[in-house]
C-alpha cells in the first residue's frame, strides 16, 4: 500500500528535520511573595497518570489524497524513540511543579518526595496528568508527504491535602492548547508548564489567604529525617484517601 511508505518518510522527516534536544531545563516563574504568605512546609509528591492508555495513534483518511494524523503522548513514551523513558512523566511534572511552587516564596518550604521518600510537612501537593498530548498532520500525494500542522494539548489536576485529616483544601484542573508549525516540545513543554504552574500557584496562594482558619492553626511538623522511614509516598496517599 502505498502510505506505508509515505508514514516512515513522514516520520523520518519529521524527527530529523527538528532540533533535537531530549533534556530541557524548566525555568520556574518569578516569585510572587516577598515573605512566606503561608509559613507552613508542603510535600509535593509523584503525579499519577491519568493519560489513555495508548502511547501512539496514527490514522489514515483517505479522500483522494491521503491524509495522516499522528498523536503522541509523552507522558508514556520517549520524545525520540532511540530514547528510553517518557520525555515528560507524571514525576517530572511533579518535580519541576514542586521548583515553581518553591520559587513562589509564598511557602515555608517545598520539597519534592523524590525517590518515593515523603520528606514530610503539614501540607500535601498530589496531582494528576491528563493530556500530554503532540499531534501532527500530513498529507501524501503518491509518496511525497507535506507536513501540514502541528499542536499540544496538556493539562492537569492540581490538589493541595491538609496531612493532618486528609481535607482538600485546593483543587484545580488547568489545560493549555499551543499550535505551531516549526517548534518543537522541548520548546513548547517549558512554556506551557510556566503559563499552568504559574495560574495554579497563584490561584492556589489565592485561596489559602482567603481561608486562611484551613490551615491557620496548624503546627509545623517535625524535621522530615524523623518521618517513619516504613512509610512510603503510596502509604500515605492510601491512608489520605481513607479518611
Amino acid at each position: 500500500m502505498k502510505w506505508k511508505p509515505v508514514v516512515i518518510l513522514a516520520a523520518g522527516l519529521l524527527l530529523g528535520g527538528c532540533s533535537y534536544d531530549k533534556q530541557f531545563v524548566y525555568k520556574p516563574n518569578a516569585a510572587i511573595a516577598v515573605r512566606p504568605e503561608i509559613p507552613l512546609s508542603v510535600a509535593v509528591f509523584p503525579f499519577e497518570d491519568g493519560t489513555p492508555e495508548w502511547k501512539q495513534k496514527n490514522f489514515m483518511i483517505p479522500i483522494g489524497i491521503t491524509v495522516f494524523h499522528m498523536r503522541q503522548n509523552y507522558a508514556k513514551m520517549p520524545y525520540m524513540y532511540t530514547d528510553k523513558e517518557p520525555f515528560i512523566s507524571p514525576e517530572r511534572w511533579a518535580r519541576d511543579f514542586a521548583r515553581d511552587l518553591a520559587a513562589s516564596g509564598a511557602f515555608g518550604s517545598v520539597q519534592y518526595a523524590e525517590g518515593g521518600k515523603d520528606p514530610g510537612g503539614e501540607l500535601i501537593i498530589k496531582g494528576k496528568v491528563l493530556e500530554a498530548l503532540m499531534g501532527t498532520r500530513w498529507v501524501g500525494v503518491e509518496i511525497i508527504p507535506f507536513y501540514l500542522s502541528a499542536y499540544y494539548r496538556y493539562s492537569a489536576t492540581f490538589q493541595m491535602i491538609r496531612r493532618s485529616d486528609g481535607k482538600v483544601l485546593w483543587e484545580r484542573t488547568i489545560r493549555r492548547t499551543h499550535k505551531n508549525l516549526s517548534s518543537t516540545p522541548t520548546d513548547v513543554t517549558p512554556m506551557l508548564w510556566r503559563s499552568m504552574f504559574g495560574e495554579a500557584v497563584a490561584d492556589l496562594v489565592k485561596t489559602l489567604q482567603e481561608r486562611r482558619s484551613d490551615w491557620s492553626d496548624l503546627k509545623v511538623s517535625a524535621p522530615p529525617s524523623s518521618a517513619p522511614a516504613n512509610e512510603s509516598v503510596e502509604d500515605i496517599l492510601k491512608k489520605l484517601g481513607s479518611q
